[in-house]
């Protein structure tokens, strides 16, 4: 199977998860959480769906962008997110559902969420960047030995 064959199904698998992510959220609403249960509120709504939302919405940005761009990239980027998202699972599941800070920085699951999905795309831009490029300078530099 190609790559945009497999990143076209991963869009489809994200989009199915984005919309279960909105289901989640209005868990109350769609009737999984019954009237002023608020523990199974806030597993629901805090601890699953605006997770999910976040950093779906991300990935999908990316998945779209990995469409225009060769197969080495996608193998690249595959190895990447794969340790990337397993981290990133781990760390937004123990941080706490509310912040109780005062002051200072709040890393609860929705402001670590959204802070590891900016990283996410940080850095899968940056790979981008440099499997693109690095063909171009290694072709430079066998040019420049010859």
């Amino acid at each position: 199977m190609s790559h945009r064959k497999k990143i076209t199904l991963l869009i489809f698998v994200a989009l199915i998860l984005l919309g279960l992510g909105y289901i989640f959220r209005y868990a109350h609403e769609v009737g999984i959480c019954p009237n002023n249960n608020y523990a199974c509120v806030d597993f629901w709504v805090f601890t699953l769906a605006h997770p999910l939302v976040i950093s779906i919405k991300y990935i999908l940005v990316i998945l779209f962008a990995l469409l225009f761009f060769p197969e080495n990239v996608w193998k690249s980027w595959v190895k990447f997110a794969i340790v990337a998202i397993s981290i990133g699972i781990g760390l937004i599941y123990l941080s706490p559902i509310y912040c109780e800070v005062d002051y200072g920085p709040c890393f609860d699951k929705k402001n670590v969420t959204h802070m590891l999905s900016q990283l996410f795309i940080a850095i899968t831009v940056i790979l981008i960047f440099i499997k693109m490029i690095k063909p171009h300078i290694d072709q430079r530099r066998d040019r420049s030995i010859v």
